[in-house]
């Protein structure tokens, strides 16, 4: 028997254990150290969030038997949408372009 088994035969006494599932129970955790690393992070999770906004339509699709007709009014549909969309972004992302004041002249902390 060599020394580390004798440690944890010797633990196993002093500690009222059972030797065969101390040792399983050790062995499964080092090899999870073994396998994952020191400290894996399992609940590490991202989270995506949606808004979803409805946009009435306020085109009329008038009913034509000529496709090419069709195809042009949902081009402007779709373009119009796009437009729509695209300002959206654009201010959303002019709200947040100064979370701390630093634009401010006179504020508290500024060097007037």
């Amino acid at each position: 028997m060599d020394k580390l088994e004798k440690e944890i035969k010797q633990f196993c006494e002093v500690n009222n254990l059972d030797i065969n599932e101390y040792t399983q129970k050790i062995l499964r955790i080092g090899f999870n150290v073994d396998k994952y690393g020191n400290r894996p992070d399992f609940k590490k999770e991202s989270k995506i969030i949606e808004k979803k906004k409805e946009v009435p339509v306020k085109e009329i699709i008038e009913t034509s038997t000529n496709n090419s007709d069709l195809l042009e009014t949902y081009k402007k549909i779709i373009d119009s949408k796009e437009k729509e969309i695209e300002k959206l972004k654009n201010n959303t992302n002019n709200n947040n372009d100064d979370l701390y004041g630093e634009d401010k002249i006179g504020s508290w902390g500024s060097n007037i």
